[in-house]
Order: structure tokens, then C-alpha cells, then sequence
């Protein structure tokens, strides 16, 4: 009772709410996607919560960065993603995979990763004997679907059992996936989340 509680105000607050059943996953993979900074510190409050052994983002680590005449603001973006990459990578996760984003500097991230996986288009990933395809974008997932197929970029949804296999969009949820039972517990983002995402989407990125 007192933790449906705290979930709920952790709503009306506009808060990160984590669901004790994203706790204490012997075999969880953390999936997040789309990330504005002012989640940071929720996101390290959630890898603490969960402890996941796999964490895969899907693309645009500092999603609210602006691309200004199709540059990205280098000095701006690599100030946040070495936040976001020290978060990540101190978090205790035996491996943390990273998939570029078209807001992404693949350059820039790889200078900044000391043990985190940079990958780009279609990753394959073999975790705990589960077949992973990983994307920033849906489509790049369609020539390499596998078990369970990760992706973000916007928030359209792919059938989440299509052809017997399970697509999930971390843009829309945050995902912490049990990859012995292959449950999947689904996290809203806070408020703020949402709120820097709208915005970007409001300057025409």
C-alpha cells in the first residue's frame, strides 16, 4: 500500500516511479532511449533501484542538443553525453551498450567511453543467450530482427509481438526486461522528460 503511494505521488509530482517489480531482476537489461539531460539523474537513481547487468540506449544520449545548419554544438553535446557515460558506466553494469542516434557524434562519444560498447546502425547482441537487435531507428531493424528488438528515435510503436518476435521503443517507455523469464516491466518517463522532448520538437528537430 504505502509503495502504490509513493508511486502515485511520484505521478502527480512528475517524477521518476519505480515499480518494485524492476528491482531485484537477477538477469535484467535496462533499455532507455532519447535522453534529455534533466533525466540524468533519475536515470542513475533507477540504475541503482534495478542494478541491471545489461544497459542498451538506443541513440541521441543528449537528446535536447540542438543541430544548428545540420551541425551538432560539439562542445555542448560532449559536456552532457560525459555526464550521461559516466553515470552509465559507473553504474555497476557488467556491459553498456551504446547506439548512435542522428542527434549522436559517434567521434565524440568513443573519445569520451572508457568501457561502454559504441555501436552504429543495427547492433546483433547475444546477452544471456537472448537474441538482441539493437537501433536507434525502427526501420534499421527490419533485415536483422531478432528475439527481442530495441529501438527509439520517435514515438511510433511497432506491434509488440510482430512475427512472434517482441519490439519495444524505449522513446516511449522506459523498459527493464528480465531476460530469463522475458518479462517486461514499463516505466513512464517523468514529466520533464517529456517536457525537453516537446520542446526540440518545437524548434523543428
Amino acid at each position: 500500500m504505502k509503495a502504490q503511494a509513493l508511486r502515485l505521488l511520484a505521478r502527480l509530482s512528475g517524477s521518476l516511479a519505480i515499480p518494485p517489480a524492476a528491482e531485484h531482476v537477477p538477469c535484467a537489461l535496462l533499455h532507455v532511449s532519447d535522453t534529455p539531460s534533466v533525466f540524468y539523474p533519475d536515470l542513475a537513481r533507477l540504475l541503482a533501484a534495478v542494478r541491471p547487468r545489461f544497459v542498451v540506449h538506443t541513440g541521441d544520449l543528449a537528446d535536447e542538443v540542438k543541430i544548428r545548419s545540420g551541425v551538432l554544438d560539439r562542445a555542448l553535446y560532449e559536456r552532457k553525453a560525459r555526464v550521461l557515460l559516466e553515470i552509465l558506466e559507473e553504474s555497476g553494469a557488467a556491459r553498456v551498450f551504446l547506439l548512435m542516434g542522428n542527434h549522436d557524434d559517434p567521434a565524440t562519444v568513443r573519445g569520451l567511453a572508457r568501457r561502454a560498447e559504441v555501436l552504429e546502425g543495427c547492433a546483433l547482441l547475444d546477452l544471456d543467450g537472448v537474441r538482441i537487435a539493437a537501433a536507434h531507428r525502427p526501420e534499421d531493424l527490419w533485415d536483422h530482427a531478432a528475439e527481442l528488438n530495441l529501438y527509439g528515435h520517435d514515438t511510433s510503436v511497432l506491434p509488440p509481438d510482430a512475427d512472434g518476435r517482441l519490439y519495444l521503443n524505449g522513446n516511449v517507455k522506459i523498459r527493464v526486461i528480465d531476460l530469463e523469464s522475458r518479462e517486461v516491466v514499463s516505466i513512464d518517463y517523468p514529466r520533464s522528460v517529456h517536457d525537453a522532448r516537446q520542446k526540440k520538437r518545437k524548434t523543428g528537430l
